[in-house]
């Protein structure tokens, strides 16, 4: 059993985009403009790797570039800045434009609500104008993007403020503690019972409990939800931690419903439509986005395995 890729992981392409615009090229040796769009059928993806070396000679020497692939078409890049900046990158090859579009057209709903320009780097890797070539932004964080040119999807989240910007005050909000945007997130569609607040549990990993409700003005059928998220380290520890949560919630009484592998529901034994209480249950593999499964909330918690309970009781 694998854990599913919820999301795809964040890319740098901001800052890349800017460059262009103030006139910078690559060196000679990025192979500008010959860059195959093919989806690879072996080994890694030419428009990823094309891509990152493209964003690779643009930076200053100054800045420190690393990358991590995590299979032949998703790779991984963190830059570190002189003045104190810090970007998680990654680019995603998909095999088709309709695949990348659908992936694209399912995070604008949620998360990607202001318009953006889109660069030109496809065209400078490639030699060809993609056929889809859009961009969008986070509104209340410019520098978090999400762009597709054809099947590659481009994703950009900027991880600390420069130095130079940050305040006392806002650096655990931002950085260490995400309970405050978590609450922001379920305010829009939802009332908050419970603030989310953060704790670290035996295990070692950080723990975001909060309670939000619907309300009728919005739902026929309103329910509670008590919501735990949970950041775990690796693989392992998110099967292990998966499993302790499906013995505690079946420990409470309530009975499997529906088991997909990676994500599962329960019910109290009452009814499949309404019942009085019902709960759901993923694990989330690392990405920019994690979904709250059951809830439509989308969140950037960062590069880290995830597992969410969503324990429900009907208003």
């Amino acid at each position: 059993m694998q854990l599913k890729p919820i999301a795809a992981i964040a890319v740098l392409l901001l800052v890349a985009a800017s460059l262009l615009v103030a006139g910078c090229t690559t060196s000679s040796d990025s192979k500008s403009g010959t860059i195959s769009t093919d989806y690879p059928t072996s080994g890694r993806s030419e428009l990823v790797e094309g891509a990152i070396e493209y964003q690779r000679n643009s930076l200053p020497s100054s800045t420190q570039f690393t990358v991590e692939w995590k299979n032949n078409t998703w790779a991984v890049a963190t830059e570190e800045r002189q003045d104190g900046s810090t970007f998680v990158t990654g680019y995603r090859h998909y095999p088709s434009v309709d695949k990348a579009s659908a992936w694209f057209d399912d995070l604008i709903r949620y998360v990607y609500a202001k318009e953006t320009s889109a660069s030109t780097l496809y065209h400078d890797i490639t030699g060809k104008w993609p056929t889809v070539s859009r961009a969008r932004a986070e509104a209340d964080e410019p520098q978090t993007t999400l762009q597709q040119y054809d099947a590659l999807i481009v994703q950009t989240q900027l991880t600390k403020t420069p130095t130079a910007t940050k305040t006392p005050t806002s650096t655990p909000t931002s950085i260490s503690d995400k309970s405050s945007y978590i609450t922001s997130q379920f305010s829009e569609d939802y009332a908050i019972v419970t603030p989310f607040k953060k704790s670290t549990n035996s295990y070692g990993n950080v723990v975001y409990t909060g309670v939000v409700k619907e309300t009728p003005e919005k739902k026929l059928d309103p329910y509670s939800h008590k919501i735990t998220i949970e950041l775990t380290k690796d693989s392992s520890s998110t099967k292990a931690r998966y499993a302790q949560y499906k013995t505690q919630l079946l420990s409470s009484g309530l009975v499997k419903e529906f088991d997909y592998g990676d994500y599962m529901t329960f019910y109290d034994g009452s009814t499949y439509n309404n019942p009085a209480r019902e709960a759901f249950l993923d694990m989330n593999e690392p990405g920019l986005i994690t979904h709250i499964y059951n809830t439509g909330i989308y969140l950037s918690l960062g590069d880290t395995f995830t597992v969410t309970v969503d324990d429900t009781t009907k208003l």
